[in-house]
């Protein structure tokens, strides 16, 4: 009766994403059985435009079912992002994130993390939906979809990412500044440009410029490319 009931609930499920209309976006998080469960979610969803964030473990704690269960489902959905099937695979790493903010308490460590993915990818779609008369964004090309996202502040010239993606072809910078600040600080505009400036001359950057209320000043980054990742290249 339990399996019958499983099997029920699932076909009920994937069912009703089909009836998903518009955009959609499915959170993975990568070494569990579910994670498993994603290409058939995204077949359900092959008809919307689809992005994924893809959560990649701590895998010094995993067994070697879930390591194999990981580098499955993050190869794959790689393919999915270069091919086209998604509009964007966003990756982030729970160790990385870990060495962003700190110290976590153990009982809430992935409350932690997966409230400062959130709260991230929330950001950056709202400015990307904003508009801004201060602003060099363009729309992509559509050839790098392979991304992760990041913070970073005005006072120091480190983009803290939350996966490290090699070959970075672009970035965007969403600067959320105070509201005040914008209306007065004539040097503003010459410390963007130079908080952006790239080390490495192949990485496209762009830029916004969003008012805020906040007393602080906030950088939200998306760093994309079109390599898979986690492969050696010669």
């Amino acid at each position: 009766m339990a399996d019958s009931w499983r099997s029920a609930w699932h076909k009920l499920s994937f069912s009703d994403l089909q009836k998903i209309e518009g955009n959609a976006l499915l959170i993975v998080g990568g070494g569990g059985s579910v994670s498993s469960a994603s290409l058939r979610i995204l077949e359900a969803l092959k008809g919307n435009k689809t992005e994924v964030i893809y959560v990649r473990p701590d895998t010094s704690f995993m067994n070697e079912a879930g390591v194999m269960l990981d580098r499955a489902a993050f190869n794959i959905l790689q393919e999915y992002a270069r091919s086209g099937i998604l509009e964007k695979l966003y990756i982030v790493s729970n160790s990385e994130i870990e060495r962003v903010v700190g110290d976590l308490p153990v009982s809430k460590y992935h409350d932690k993390i997966n409230e400062i993915i959130a709260s991230t990818i929330h950001m950056v779609n709202v400015y990307r939906n904003s508009e801004t008369p201060l602003s060099n964004i363009a729309e992509g090309t559509g050839v790098s979809r392979i991304s992760t996202i990041g913070v970073g502040t005005m006072e120091k010239v480190i983009d803290q990412m939350f996966f490290s993606l090699d070959h970075t072809s672009e970035k965007v910078y969403y600067f959320a500044i105070n509201k005040k600040q914008m209306e007065e600080d004539n040097q503003l505009l010459f410390s963007i440009k130079n908080r952006i400036r790239q080390d490495d001359s192949t990485t496209k950057t762009s830029f916004g410029v969003f008012p805020s209320l906040y007393e602080e000043n906030y950088i939200y980054i998306v760093a994309s490319t079109k390599i898979i990742q986690g492969v050696e290249y010669e």
